[in-house]
């Protein structure tokens, strides 16, 4: 078995128990080369949709008729020619020699209709204009969502977000600014070779152009940590003047030490202890002593002190994080959004019957069932508290994505996307 037939494994095990790629990756046995399997397993279900259009197209059948395994094959084929380096008749020939062993009888076709993609730009399969169903084909994303992105957004933003979504995803550090500044981080990582830029969004956050494998040793020594610039910016949310802070679904920790970096006193309560242990290490990394944690379920905070301030950071359905997850896109559906509203609700309904001064809820999902939505439901039992517009509290980096108060950071921005709501007490002057 070679790395090829391997990637057609996991991808065959991410259709029939949904799982995030990178640990059906990793539950794979005896793979050569991980970055070339990573790159296949990705890349087919990143672009899926425009490839399964081309597919289409050039077998003039659809894909409906054809058996899975063979059109399974054919994804990864037509994504090895259309979207890597890999010389075209290598990628053919490979493909075709695995159709031959995994589905003799389609050997033919599969060879036929590789063929044709070798001699076919991938452009010229598309579909033209700018439709919704246009723009979901070409973005390879689930038309529904285009649709609901294109009311909320209107078009033109969502081909914008639906586009960025298709950038490959690298990994941001958010600097310690406790043992040295942005710019001596960014001297040490062009010193190294690291492709690196400042975040446009976060000032102690440095984009990274790739992994962070060469910068483990600051991460280990708590000079950096591991985070997405669009987490760090919700954090930054959070009025200075709150003093005492709940993190209220914490993990996996990186909002709480941004938290804790710009001088919060801070109490990170999840459900998980697992999922608190990169906060643990990271916490003790930075600072030279372990967080402050608390587990406990967040619909049920097992809490009797005041907070100035809580973060809400619930759990969702996660559609602003689809570049660095592509898998997810494929098993989201509307009903799986409807579903979360619920448990969110619970959790914004506990954080506020704890009365704190300022409340932020926030989710990495786009929709607004999750946060619009669950936000005025709550305020309809919570009437000592109202909406308040983030633009008074938010850094300026951040004024250009809030949008009649609420702060709808989208991909386009290079971070994960977020969706934040600032909550305050009615009586508060302090917001």
């Amino acid at each position: 078995m070679n790395d090829r037939e391997r990637a057609l494994r996991i991808l065959a095990r991410i259709d029939e128990r949904p799982m995030p790629a990178d640990v059906a990756i990793d539950r794979e046995p005896g793979i050569e080369d991980r970055d070339f399997v990573r790159t296949l397993v990705l890349g087919v279900l990143r672009w899926r949709l425009r490839i399964d259009h081309a597919i289409e197209r050039l077998a003039k059948r659809e894909l409906a008729s054809i058996d899975p395994p063979v059109v399974a094959l054919l994804r990864l084929g037509a994504y090895q020619l259309w979207f890597t380096g890999i010389a075209r008749y290598a990628a053919v020939s490979e493909t075709v020699e695995l159709a031959a062993q995994l589905a003799p009888r389609a050997k033919g076709f599969a060879n036929a209709v590789l063929r044709r993609a070798s001699e076919n730009e991938l452009a010229s399969l598309d579909p033209g204009g700018d439709s919704v169903g246009a723009i979901a084909i070409r973005t390879s994303h689930p038309q529904w969502l285009v649709e609901r992105w294109a009311r909320l957004f209107g078009v033109e933003r969502t081909a914008r977000i639906a586009a960025a979504d298709q950038e490959l995803s690298y990994p941001d550090v958010l600097v310690n600014e406790r043992r040295w500044s942005v710019a001596d981080a960014s001297e040490e990582l062009t010193n190294r070779g690291i492709e690196h830029e400042l975040s446009t969004i976060h000032p102690s956050v440095i984009r990274l152009r790739e992994s962070t494998s060469r910068v483990a040793d600051l991460v280990q020594h708590g000079r950096v940590h591991a985070m997405d610039e669009g987490s760090a910016a919700i954090a930054a949310l959070v009025p200075r003047s709150c003093d005492r802070v709940l993190d209220l679904a914490a993990a996996p920790g990186g909002k709480s030490l941004v938290l804790a970096l710009e001088g919060h006193h801070v109490v990170s309560n999840d459900i998980s202890a697992l999922r608190l242990q990169p906060l643990r290490r990271g916490h003790t990394a930075m600072f030279g002593h372990p967080p402050r944690i608390v587990i406990g379920d967040g619909v049920r905070p097992p809490f009797r002190q005041e907070f100035d301030a809580i973060l809400v950071d619930a759990p969702c359905s996660a559609t602003g994080t689809l570049r660095k997850n592509p898998e997810a896109r494929w098993r989201v559906a509307p009903d799986r959004v409807a579903s979360l509203t619920a448990t969110q609700t619970t959790m914004l309904d506990a954080a506020l019957s704890l009365s704190p001064r300022f409340c932020l809820y926030a989710t990495c999902s786009l929709e607004p069932e999750e946060n619009d939505e669950v936000v005025d439901r709550v305020l309809a039992l919570h009437t000592g508290f109202r909406r308040i517009d983030l633009a008074t509290v938010a850094p300026e980096a951040l004024l250009r994505w809030i949008d009649r108060g609420t702060l709808r950071l989208t991909p386009e921005s290079g971070a994960d996307g977020f969706t934040a709501i600032g909550i305050a007490q009615r009586n508060s002057h302090d917001s």
